[in-house]
């Protein structure tokens, strides 16, 4: 009688167990959103970088201007979609390649930069002729993930994401 109540309530205990692990293990897989960040070259396909990326993860992308010579990003954020969002875009100097819509949103000046905000503009990739002497990097989160050096100078780049 006494090794058969032991018995049950080694089985109860090692049940309850195997539950919280399966909880555990369900919501750490609802969390993680299968989704890799790719880079690559637009024609040949050539992955430069792959990173496991999140919903909601913000990505800056940031080089100097060509004409202008100053600093100039844009933040996208990951949507439940799996594309990206832009929501932030700042730079010094107003003139060669600013969005003609950007007067429609909402923009405000901090630290010498001009901001803009408030944009409904969502992606699927994001493509650029890479240029080595634009100090163009990519970071993720406030971690740099790609400097200038580590893309082809001259090639046609996207970014995109990939549902795995």
């Amino acid at each position: 009688m006494f090794s058969q109540r032991v018995y049950l309530y080694g089985f109860a205990l090692l049940l309850l167990l195997a539950i919280a692990l399966l909880g555990f293990f369900l919501q750490a897989s609802a969390h993680h959103s299968g989704q890799k960040l790719i880079i690559q070259h637009q024609k040949t396909a050539e992955i430069y970088n792959q990173i496991d990326i999140e919903r909601g993860d913000r990505i800056e992308v940031a080089w100097i201007h060509s004409v202008e010579k100053t600093p100039w990003s844009e933040i996208f954020e990951v949507t439940h979609e799996g594309q990206l969002q832009l929501i932030e875009t700042r730079f010094q100097s107003f003139g060669a390649g600013v969005p003609h819509l950007a007067l429609s949103e909402d923009m405000h000046t901090e630290d010498g930069y001009t901001v803009i905000t408030g944009f409904s503009h969502i992606l699927p990739h994001y493509r650029w002729i890479h240029s080595q002497q634009a100090e163009f990097s990519i970071s993720i989160n406030g971690e740099r993930i790609m400097a200038p050096h580590d893309l082809p100078h001259h090639h046609p780049i996207e970014m995109c994401i990939e549902k795995r």
